[in-house]
C-alpha cells in the first residue's frame, strides 16, 4: 500500500509541475529608425534574475528580412511569464570556406545579455506592439 502512495504522490507532483508550465505566444518586429529592421538574424530572449524571473531556458526566433519575429522554447510556441534581457545578432552572411569575420549590422551592445539595454516584459493577453523592438 504505501508504494502506492507514493507512486500516486510522485504522479501528482509531475502532473501539477507540468501544468504550471504556462507559455505566452509573443510575435514582434524589430524596427530601426522607426522603419522595419530588413537584415534578418535572431532574438533571444534571456530570463532577467535581477526582476525575478528564475526561467532557465532561452526562448529564440528567426528575424525575417522584413523584421518579424515569432518566439519558440524548447519546441514550444511562445514563452514563459516574466521578464527577460532581449539579445539581438545581425551579421553579413559569409560565402562558403571564407574566414573573414562576419560584419555586425547591429552595435555590438545588443548581442549579448550582459550588454544589452533592451528590457520585455512578457504577460498574456498583450497583442505584438508590447513586443515591438524599437532600435535608435
Amino acid at each position: 500500500m504505501t508504494r502506492v502512495r507514493c507512486a500516486w504522490f510522485a504522479f501528482a507532483v509531475f502532473i501539477a509541475g507540468c501544468g504550471g508550465e504556462t507559455f505566452v505566444p509573443v510575435s514582434g518586429k524589430v524596427t530601426q529608425g522607426g522603419k522595419a529592421f530588413t537584415k534578418g538574424g535572431s532574438v533571444t530572449f534571456y530570463p532577467d534574475k535581477a526582476k525575478g524571473n528564475e526561467g532557465t531556458i532561452t526562448p529564440t526566433a528567426t528575424l525575417s528580412d522584413s523584421g518579424d519575429y515569432t518566439l519558440n522554447t524548447a519546441d514550444k510556441d511562445g514563452a514563459r511569464p516574466g521578464w527577460y534581457k532581449v539579445a539581438i545578432v545581425s551579421q553579413s552572411p559569409l560565402p562558403a570556406g571564407s574566414y573573414k569575420v562576419p560584419e555586425n549590422y547591429l552595435d555590438r551592445k545588443y548581442a549579448t545579455a550582459e550588454t544589452t539595454p533592451i528590457f520585455i516584459e512578457v504577460k498574456a493577453g498583450q497583442d505584438a506592439s508590447a513586443y515591438e523592438i524599437k532600435l535608435p
